[in-house]
């Protein structure tokens, strides 16, 4: 019977009778329940239908046609979370859903999360789907613009189930809402390629989606989409006119606009304003207007007349401005402030007695008057000259500016600086607020007057007002030249608001030509190319002018030159008068005749004073002595340097472009003396090609940005600081360093490979010949020498290149060589390694590396590179002896065979103390410290000299004073000098052992010599005269073979230290270290570290040693600590001796040695052993090569409440972390050609795989404890 009533929609009758029936203990069956709920649903009874599933699940088994029924009843009551609800009912009842079930839950869903929820519990479960089931789900995700999930559903539905027209459409449409364009044409092509038909609603998305770009495209999809032809409506007409908005495409809009018309089609708002924007911006305005003006085409809003009215002004079109008012009037549309204010904008100039009218029409309206109506009429008065006429709009509007611009403007035309100045002053007083308008033109009229004072004055009156550059370069034209301060403060502001011009560039040199600055006139000139701008006659006037009075002959005639030549040849008679003057200044007299026949050629007149002046100085530097020229370097430049701006090279992206690419880009300058210039040292990745992937150039660009910015701080090594060597870049060099240039060989010599031509690429050939010769030229000229050695796989060999390739390469060592041979510039060499590992480069680097041992690839190349270092060493020599620095001079000088590759050479006794500047036999015989006698002869190698001095009676233990950029360390001996020396037969040490030199004395530190052996024979020769293998003296209490490891000799050396039973875990007091420590200092710039670090632990070194300090060093630490506690940014060496108390492992981390690090590990190191301060060598880490490596082999990251993590960040509590802003990674880019290679060079540019699989490393002794491996990282 409730059957029966249910399905005659009696459903009260029915609930009447099953209520009955529940009264007298009687149980209806299933199909009577679901009679019920079906009964419920035409009613939209969704309450009553879940009380009636709620006692039907009491008494029976609910069945899923129960549910689906529950389910389609809080659809129509969107009752999200009843659904939900029995979301987990049917889950806990482990029932399977099926298609009706899932498609009822997905409807049901309020959010694009509870859709998702349905699928995915169906996809669990395994139940059946169909397509009106994923369609409701990405309807679902598109309303709430998920994009991605409504992919994500699309490729998961696409598996087993066909796609229709309504899965494309929101697909579509949810590419839409994001501006997904590229997502769209994928799902299109899709589309095209399953034959699915299409709709106009399918084209509508399209065009949607791709409003942002790719429009092009989407025309050629839509045609493979459609089988027949597709009726367009007027969305489709309105989005296409929206997207082809702009002055190429104003025609294509104009084309849709009549085929709209044409059929038949009613066009809306939107279409004649698209149309008005089209045109408007590509000056087609009779088009346009014409369209606007026609009565019969559509009813215009006032949106649509305001913008024709803006069209007007715009070309000036006063009548036709007022024609459009008076169609607003009789359309009875209401006007706006805004349309008010486009007409006046068009009447201002031509009319400016209709724009009073429309002004006081604007009145009438009871609209509120604004700056900009105010503005407009003022502009058109003043520029009319009628002042006066504005005391009629001051009676309306007192609050505005506007009254007072027009009596200044009229002012300012007539040079009345003192009227102007009356009328700023009425303003002040009435406290009204000024413009920019106000400003300029009292300032232009106090600048006419040559009144800067007042102008200065009248700037500082601005306050809050934004200054333009009108204003900027008015005053700066106005200051004099005794005001140059000034002006150069101004300029400096004017750069930090806006772009400045080439006006505001020369009125600040012009006012520099007194002063005789001609570096910061020459900076100022270098700008120009950078802000896209070329000098003109007044710039180099004025340059030329404060380059002679600063006796700059040489640049004045070079600046004359140039500007011949960008002017082709014609000259300018106030640049030569500049130059005449300046070379007359300094004497130049046979430089005067060429300039005057050139004026005599060209048909030009000096100034009669000027030519007196530059001939009578010319006479008078006939018998004074002129000014002395400046220095021209040592080394022949046979060609142009060219360089890049440090900017520009920031800006750049993509592969580098080469240098005949960047020439023709104006980006290349010649280098002037005075510019801050960047000497750049690569080794090529390639043979045609130095960086063929940009990876180089981008880690380049990223670590100079960290070092100008302050991220990374350029220190000292660790052992240079030790002795109070704290050099690094000063804040002001680094703010400097945006606006230096930079020489690199790819941007800065010309590319023969690059011309297609064989005549052409002959010329270059040579030119490039020419540039390359002049390196050592171009390296004097820099004052920073930067070497870029980041780890990269060469394109051709497959081998990779770093530091020590890099230091291995002949003309690599040749640029090195010429930097540190220069004094132009005493900043260190700096090797970038990484975008978060530059440092300067240690001595002991460059002192094991001559030139004559690079590798070369033909031997003419290293006979031509040996002979201009001699050169320069000769040169060296002859600085050095003239400014009687003897020291660093005898240095040189005994190793000048050394560094040469030259035999070495005996000379007699009146011969060597002739060659190291001793005066007399007498006072070398006297002299107990610094470089004495014995020990210019052990340096040299001289072993006859060696007994002649001893027999002399000469001091065999002179103490030496410590210079760190020679890696002389305080209180050495001759015997320590001698030992030094890498000769395999260590003459020197045995002659004087022979003489009884004690082998067991160190220096102040406790340095045993020992430790400071550079070949085996010497550590041989020094223990067969009993020289204590394990010796440890105060202060530092380090063995041989820990300072040995320290120093970085030649592996056969420690192998030669553990032969003779050096220990290798000895450590009492002093700095604690052991050889394993030691060796880790220095292994990111040792090549043999890890060959060290093998043979170390194949001698049983304790891996996890912990270094132990002693008292004195104990407190060294606490103070360490302390400074680091109290200073944000501290020392290096204070970080280093403040969490010293670590193991080798934490040292790797420390500074820096990522491969030996990952070795270290591999031999069974613990990563989680803590120091004093509680630090891991993870959280010491403060490169994110070392981080990437800790991270990826340890389990734990930082701390233990990151167990589970692979990649666990830095920990808050160290100071240390390294720098991981996901801003400047690079992006991994796939191309078609892409190789294994270049994938490794991008993972290792981007630090995101461990180094083990880039470095070749020896088979360590011990296995990996299991403790240090990670189950969740998978072998790469």
């Amino acid at each position: 019977m409730a059957t029966a009533l249910s399905r005659r929609s009696m459903w009260k009758a029915a609930l009447d009778i099953v209520a009955e029936v529940l009264r007298n203990a009687l149980q209806p069956d299933v199909v009577t329940w679901n009679t019920l709920l079906s009964a419920c649903g035409p009613r939209s009874l969704w309450q009553c239908g879940i009380l009636v599933l709620e006692h039907m699940s009491r008494m029976l088994q609910v069945s899923l046609v129960s549910l689906n029924s529950a389910l389609a009843l809080c659809r129509r009551g969107e009752a999200w979370r009843r659904g939900s609800a029995l979301l987990e009912h049917l889950a806990g009842r482990t029932m399977l859903p099926d298609a009706v079930t899932t498609g009822s839950g997905v409807s049901v869903a309020n959010s694009w999360a509870g859709a998702m929820m349905w699928i995915s519990h169906a996809v669990l479960l395994h139940a059946r789907t169909n397509l009106i089931v994923y369609n409701s789900a990405i309807g679902a995700c598109s309303a709430a613009v998920q994009w991605r999930q409504t992919l994500c559903l699309h490729e998961a539905s696409s598996r087993g189930i066909r796609p229709d027209l309504i899965t494309a459409n929101r697909l579509l449409s949810s590419c839409g809402k994001e501006s997904r364009w590229q997502i769209a044409f994928q799902v299109t092509s899709e589309i095209v390629g399953s034959r699915v038909g299409v709709n106009i609603q399918t084209c509508n998305s399209l065009l949607s989606a791709v409003r942002d770009g790719g429009w092009q495209q989407c025309v050629t999809l839509t045609e493979g989409m459609t089988t027949k032809p597709l009726s367009l409506d007027v969305v489709t007409y309105n989005t296409l006119m929206t997207m082809s908005q702009g002055a190429p495409r104003w025609m294509a809009v104009l084309a849709l606009f009549r085929s709209m018309r044409k059929q038949g089609l009613q066009a809306e708002e939107v279409a004649f304003n698209s149309l008005l924007a089209a045109c408007g911006s590509s000056k087609q305005w009779q088009e346009s207007l014409s369209i606007v003006m026609d009565r019969g085409s559509f009813q215009p809003s006032v949106v649509t007349i305001s913008m024709a009215l803006n069209m007007c002004g715009e070309v000036k079109l006063w009548q036709c401005s007022h024609h459009l008012l008076e169609l607003l009037q009789k359309d009875h549309l209401e006007a706006n402030a805004i349309t008010y204010n486009a007409a006046i904008a068009c009447a201002q100039c031509l009319a400016w007695r209709r724009a009073l009218a429309i002004f006081d029409d604007l009145l009438v309206a009871s609209l509120q008057a604004t700056v900009v109506s105010i503005t407009c009429i003022v502009a058109g008065i003043g520029a009319a000259r009628q002042w006066q006429a504005s005391a009629r709009i001051a009676e309306v509007c007192r609050s505005y500016v506007a009254p007072c611009n027009a009596r200044i403007a009229a002012s300012g035309s007539l040079a009345l600086w003192q009227s102007c100045l009356d009328s700023m002053q009425e303003l002040l007083r009435t406290q009204t607020r000024t413009n920019a308008i106000t400003i300029n033109s009292s300032i232009a009229a106090c600048g006419n007057a040559e009144k800067w004072q007042q102008t200065l004055q009248l700037y500082e009156d601005m306050h809050d007002t934004l200054a333009d550059l009108i204003t900027f370069n008015t005053i700066l034209s106005a200051c004099s030249s005794d005001a140059w301060q000034v002006a150069l403060h101004i300029f400096k502001s004017l750069c930090k608001q806006q772009q400045p011009d080439l006006l505001s560039y020369n009125a600040v040199l012009t006012s520099l030509v007194p002063s005789g600055h001609w570096r910061l006139a020459l900076a100022l000139a270098a700008e120009l190319p950078q802000r896209c701008m070329q000098g003109n006659r007044i710039t180099y006037s004025s340059l030329a002018s404060v380059c002679g009075r600063s006796h700059r002959w040489q640049l004045a005639l070079s600046l004359l030159e140039e500007q011949r030549q960008a002017d082709q040849g014609r000259g300018d008679v106030v640049l030569y008068d500049s130059v005449l003057f300046a070379c007359g200044l300094a004497g130049r007299r046979r430089s005067l005749q060429p300039l005057l026949d050139d004026l005599d050629r060209l048909g030009l007149e000096l100034l009669v004073a000027e030519k007196k002046i530059a001939r009578l100085v010319s006479e008078k530097s006939k018998n004074a002595g002129a000014v002395a020229e400046d220095d021209q370097g040592l080394h022949q430049q046979l060609a142009n340097m060219w360089v890049v701006k440090v900017s520009d090279v920031l800006l750049m992206r993509g592969i580098p472009k080469c240098h005949q690419q960047l020439r023709q880009e104006n980006l290349l300058v010649k280098h002037q003396p005075g510019l801050l210039t960047i000497f750049v040292s690569h080794q090529w990745l390639g043979n045609t090609h130095p960086d063929h992937a940009g990876m180089q150039l981008r880690i380049f660009q990223k670590a100079l940005k960290n070092v100008i910015n302050g991220t990374i701080k350029l220190e000292l090594d660790a052992t240079s600081q030790f002795f109070g060597h704290m050099k690094t870049l000063s804040a002001e060099l680094r703010n400097r360093l945006n606006d230096a240039y930079l020489w690199m060989d790819w941007f800065c010599v010309p590319q023969a490979a690059f011309e297609t031509d064989p005549t052409a690429r002959k010329q270059v050939a040579e030119e490039a010949g020419l540039c390359i010769r002049s390196i050592p030229a171009y390296v004097e000229a820099c004052q920073i020498f930067a070497a870029l050695v980041p780890k990269m796989m060469h394109n051709q060999t497959h081998e990779f290149c770093s530091y020590f390739t890099w230091l291995n390469r002949g003309w690599c060592r040749a640029e090195m060589w010429c930097k540190l041979l220069s004094d132009r510039s005493d900043i260190p060499i700096v090797v970038i390694s990484s975008i978060d590992q530059v440092e300067f480069a240690m001595p002991m680097q460059w002192l094991k590396s001559p030139v004559h041992q690079g590798a070369f690839s033909l031997d003419s190349d290293r006979l031509a590179v040996c002979k201009f270092i001699q050169q320069a060493l000769d040169f060296k020599l002859e600085r050095l002896s003239r400014h009687k620095d003897l020291d660093i001079y005898r240095y040189f000088a005994a190793r000048y065979t050394d560094f040469l590759g030259l035999p070495k050479k005996s000379r007699s006794l009146p011969e060597f103390l002739s060659y190291f500047r001793f005066p007399s036999m007498e006072a070398a015989l006297k002299q107990k410290k610094g470089m004495g006698a014995m020990a210019c002869a052990a340096l040299s190698g001289d072993v006859g000299l060696l007994h002649q001095l001893a027999e002399a009676g000469a001091p065999m233990n002179t103490k030496l004073r410590e210079i760190s950029e020679l890696d002389l360390l305080p209180d050495w001996t001759p015997l320590h000098l001698a030992a030094v020396r890498s000769d395999e037969g260590a003459e020197a040490v045995a002659a004087l052992l022979e003489l009884r030199v004690d082998p067991n004395q160190v220096n102040k530190l406790g340095h045993p010599i020992l430790g400071t052996c550079e070949s085996p024979r010497a550590v041989e020769l020094l223990v067969q005269f009993r020289a204590d293998v394990n010796q440890m003296k105060p202060l530092t209490m380090a063995t041989p073979l820990t300072l040995a490891c320290l120093r970085c000799p030649d592996p056969s050396v420690i192998a030669k230290l553990l032969e003779v039973r050096g220990d290798v875990n000895l450590r009492k007091g002093g700095i604690g270290l052991t050889p394993l420590h030691s060796a880790a200092i220095h292994s990111h710039g040792n090549p043999h570290s890890l060959t060290v670090a093998q043979m170390l632990i194949e001698a049983r070194a304790e891996i996890d040693a912990k270094a132990k300090v002693g008292p004195a060093f104990r407190a060294v630490e606490l103070a360490c600590r302390a400074a680091m506690r109290m200073r944000k940014e501290t020392p290096g060496i204070v970080r280093v001796l403040g969490e010293g108390s670590t193991t080798p492992l934490g040292y790797a981390a420390l500074f820096g040695g990522d491969a030996l690090l990952d070795y270290l590990l591999d031999a069974g190191a613990d990563p989680q052993v803590r120091n004093n301060r509680g630090h891991t060598p993870l959280e010491l880490s403060r490169h994110a090569a070392v981080y990437t490596v800790l991270s990826h082999r340890t389990s734990s990251g930082s701390n233990s409440n990151n167990s589970g993590s692979t990649f666990a960040s830095p920990s808050a509590a160290s100071p240390h972390s390294p720098i991981t802003d996901s801003a400047e990674l690079p992006v991994m880019k796939l191309e078609s050609d892409i190789s294994l290679k270049n994938l490794v060079n991008t993972a290792m540019e981007v630090n995101v795989i461990p180094l083990d699989t880039c470095v070749e490393k020896p088979k360590p002794s011990q296995q990996p404890a299991a403790q240090t491996q990670n189950p969740n990282v998978s072998s790469l």
